[in-house]
């Protein structure tokens, strides 16, 4: 996974419990039934354990943010890199542990989360389907456990008494945080990884560990770790394994039979050596279930495959710009890994085409300056990676495209640097290139694409900055002719809006392009919600995951 300066850091909610399957934890009910009893009735919390975690919200703060994207008339500015400053957890204990009561809202979404009360004990992480592993970090001394705000310190207990461990349980799992005053000896963490009777696998794909079932599913995740350093600059940090086989292959798991581990026990490794990192620092990996995306991420597209699968890609997270993908199976309502993109990317476009494939097109993204990107890729399902095609002849983004009657693409409006644009490019798929076909009748930002039954395109509404005005109109697209003509008029105008499925090949009746709402509501509340995108959550519970 590549991405661009700056940290991501998950936004995380309440995190939850239920019974282990093995080891004595004890049922979800019977935790829940002794969890009215503070944790801090049963301990002190020292002012120096408070102290750490003010560092560490410090850290978190002084993260070095790039420009904000450019101003989209139909999607507010959102930052969604920074998870709350306490998490919003109740922990409590018991002889042998700590453990995290549920929000009453969230039980339907059960997992499970035990930490040890002295740091050099293993802490308990598992999904709802029993898949369950114990994790210690290693060269650990002697300290107690103290919760503050949500968050659960041993001071002084990391790299042999020479860095604090902060763990923020959460909805998902734990951030495993350790904090650094000065460069340590080795830079690197090392975990004795203890894998449970339902563990099948390990797969490692793009600095991701995923531990799966027999089925090939992921259940428990790893996600690519980072470093955030004195200045507030983002380094990522590398995952490898020792003691166990790993699967590295991208394609979708599901259905494929696992690489057994080899061995009950293995040791992972959280390595940032040669990231010229400024001290202090702050590491951060994180162990959670696979129920939600492994990345934050809005204006990225999702696009629905041949076999089932929904691949989602790219982005933003109000901090940093994503080259990532990842798949989802709804059968089993987890998320993979997968390949990424030759290059970060967000408020792009995506098609499935004939052949099964998608094509990505376009986008914008910031390195040293502001790109509005003519570069495009293909994602291959079989092969589970991602491979640069023809690039567009104009560069863009908040752009639509759609899949034309002869399996060509048609890539239609946008912005960029000179403002709304009214041209349009088509995909040639057996030429692997862009040809231009003209422009529309007028520049349109933030449009809606829709294909129709009697093989026109339907392309309606949108936006031009100068003079700002938002679209009542609507055009007509014609393969054949290869030609624009005037479509009459919507009764509101809109940008940013959406319309019957122009992605997967599913060919929509006139009829169903009809107006959908009757009033646009102020700018600062709408969603850019166009086919393909979601809204700035990592969390597919609402979408029905």
């Amino acid at each position: 996974m590549k991405f661009v300066r700056a940290p991501f850091v998950r936004a995380l909610g309440c995190f939850l419990l239920v019974g282990c399957s093995q080891g004595g934890h004890g049922s979800f009910e019977e935790a829940d039934a002794s969890a009215d009893t503070p944790f801090s009735e049963a301990a002190s919390t020292s002012p120096a354990a408070r102290a750490v975690v003010a560092r560490l919200d410090a850290r978190l703060a002084s993260v070095a943010k790039l420009p904000e994207l450019p101003a989209d008339p139909a999607h507010a500015p959102t930052d969604i890199s920074h998870p709350p400053s306490a998490p919003s957890v109740r922990i409590a204990r018991d002889e042998s542990s700590l453990y995290v009561r549920p929000e009453a809202s969230l039980r339907s979404r059960l997992a499970e989360l035990r930490l040890p009360l002295d740091a050099r004990g293993a802490f308990h992480i598992a999904d709802e389907s029993g898949l369950e592993a114990d994790v210690a970090l290693r060269d650990t001394n002697e300290a107690a456990a103290e919760v503050v705000d949500g968050h659960v310190v041993y001071r002084k207990a990391a790299a042999r008494g020479t860095a604090d461990l902060v763990h923020r349980p959460s909805a998902e799992g734990t951030e495993d945080i350790v904090l650094f005053d000065e460069r340590p000896e080795s830079e690197n963490l090392s975990y004795l990884l203890s894998l449970g009777s339902e563990v099948a696998g390990l797969r490692l794909v793009e600095n991701t560990l995923e531990l799966v079932d027999d089925a090939g599913a992921p259940r428990l995740r790893v996600a690519p770790p980072y470093v955030i350093d004195a200045e507030g600059q983002r380094h990522e940090a590398r995952l490898s394994v020792e003691g166990c086989a790993v699967d590295t292959d991208p394609v979708a798991p599901w259905g494929r039979l696992p690489t057994p581990p080899g061995a009950s026990e293995c040791t992972v490794n959280v390595e940032w050596s040669g990231r010229d990192v400024r001290y202090p620092a702050v590491v951060d990996p994180s162990w959670t279930t696979t129920q939600s995306m492994g990345a934050a991420r809005y204006n990225h597209v999702a696009v629905l495959l041949a076999n089932g699968k929904v691949l989602v890609a790219g982005g933003y997270d109000g901090s940093s710009f994503w080259s990532s993908a990842e798949l989802y199976d709804p059968s089993t309502k987890t998320w993979a890994s997968t390949g990424s993109m030759t290059s970060v990317r967000t408020r792009h476009v995506a098609v499935r085409l004939n052949n099964g494939q998608v094509l990505v097109a376009g986008g914008y993204s910031f390195s040293s300056s502001a790109s509005y990107l003519t570069s495009a890729n293909l994602y291959n399902p079989a092969t589970g990676t991602w491979s640069s095609t023809g690039a567009l002849n104009t560069g863009r983004h908040r752009h639509d495209a759609t899949l034309l009657p002869d399996g060509n693409v048609l890539v239609a409006g946008g912005a960029n640097g000179s403002g709304a644009l009214a041209s349009a490019e088509i995909y040639d798929v057996a030429a692997g290139s862009f040809q231009s076909i003209g422009n529309m009748g007028e520049t349109r930002d933030s449009i809606c694409v829709v294909p129709l039954s009697n093989g026109k395109v339907l392309i309606a509404g949108g936006y031009e900055e100068s003079p700002e005005a938002w679209r009542t109109s609507a055009e007509l697209y014609d393969p054949v002719q290869k030609s624009f003509t005037a479509a009459g008029s919507m009764s509101t105008k809109r940008a940013g809006h959406v319309g019957p499925s122009s992605r997967m090949g599913v060919w929509s009746s006139p009829e169903a392009t009809a107006e959908r709402t009757t009033r646009r509501p102020p700018t600062s509340t709408i969603l850019r919600r166009t086919p393909g995108r979601r809204g700035p959550r990592s969390s597919a519970a609402a979408e029905g995951r």
